[in-house]
């Protein structure tokens, strides 16, 4: 199976569990059902695996840990999620979109001064410009979530 198989079956199982739990909860929640649907989903999951630091060629047990590795192939750190959003509110924060080749594309638009109502005060009021962050999915995205959604 190739990278880009497994990667495919890993953000699928990555969507269910997000979709079924929602957010908010411990890394190790999260951890435990993606491994739990990757296994469902017929791939090797190793939790938590030990990964040596080599340095000018001398193997140094560091105590680093990856979240996940899958298929031998994958390694999965689900603190990039938050690495990932951080990121991302800071390219917006500063009037930068975002492109996600398969997955679409975050966008900022700007909302132009207009004018509102005030319905209990029965008043106009002034609404000023400001910016919203928009994300438009990928083509390929839809397509994929329309034929798989049960």
């Amino acid at each position: 199976m190739t990278e880009d198989q497994i990667s495919k079956i890993i953000l699928d199982c990555a969507f269910k569990v997000h979709t079924k739990l929602g957010p908010g909860l411990l890394e190790s929640a999260y951890r435990t059902c993606l491994a739990y649907e990757l296994r469902k989903a017929g791939l090797q999951v190793e939790e938590e695996k030990a990964l040596p630091l080599i340095y000018d060629e001398i193997k140094l047990e560091c105590g680093y840990r990856i979240d996940m590795l899958v298929e031998d192939q994958v390694v999965i750190e689900l603190k990039t999620v938050e690495a990932f959003t951080d990121s991302l509110k800071s390219s917006m924060i500063h009037g930068q979109n975002v492109y996600l080749r398969g997955f679409g594309s975050f966008i900022v638009k700007r909302r132009a001064e207009k004018t509102g109502r005030n319905i209990s005060k029965n008043t106009t009021i002034i609404i000023p410009a400001h910016n919203i962050p928009s994300f438009k999915p990928a083509k390929t995205f839809v397509i994929e979530v329309k034929t798989k959604v049960k």
